[in-house]
C-alpha cells in the first residue's frame, strides 16, 4: 500500500471547462489571457498499485476525454492551487473513494482532490495577484 498523486486533464477538443473560465477571467478582469489549463489533482492514501491502474481510467478520468499522468512539471509556470480546507466536504473525493471500493470492497483508502489552474507563460505577477483575489 502506498501514497500516490495523479493528475487528470481533458484532452484538448474537451476541455470546455478551461475555455469557459479563460473567457470569463478575460471579462471580468480584463485580462487578455490566451492559454488556461484546468488540472484535477488527487493525493491518494493507502492505495495498491493494483487498485490504482484499474481505477486510473475507470474512476478519475475517462480514456476518450481525459490524460491522467502522475508527474506534473510547473516549473516557471504562472499557476493557482486550489484545495479543501480542513471540514469542507470534498464531493468529488468522496465520489472517487464509492467508486474504487466498488473496485476493491475491502480497500481501506482516502482521497484528497484539488485543482490547478495553469495560465499564460507571460501573465504578470500583477495579473496572477487579480486572479487569486478573484
Amino acid at each position: 500500500m502506498g501514497n500516490f498523486r495523479i493528475f487528470v486533464e481533458k484532452k484538448e477538443k474537451y476541455q470546455v471547462e478551461a475555455k469557459s473560465l479563460q473567457s470569463e477571467l478575460n471579462l471580468n478582469l480584463e485580462l487578455n489571457l490566451k492559454n488556461v489549463r484546468t488540472i484535477n489533482v488527487y493525493d491518494l492514501f493507502n492505495f495498491s498499485e493494483e487498485l490504482l491502474e484499474k481505477s486510473r481510467y475507470q474512476v478519475f478520468g475517462e480514456i476518450v476525454t481525459d490524460n491522467v499522468f502522475d508527474e506534473l512539471d510547473l516549473t516557471n509556470k504562472k499557476y493557482v492551487a486550489i484545495e479543501y480546507l480542513p471540514g469542507q466536504f470534498d464531493q468529488r473525493a468522496s465520489s472517487a473513494i464509492d467508486c474504487c471500493k466498488l473496485i476493491d470492497p475491502n480497500c481501506e483508502i482516502n482521497i484528497k482532490s484539488g485543482r490547478i489552474i495553469i495560465l499564460d507563460d507571460e501573465t504578470t505577477d500583477e495579473e496572477l495577484a487579480k486572479i487569486k483575489k478573484y
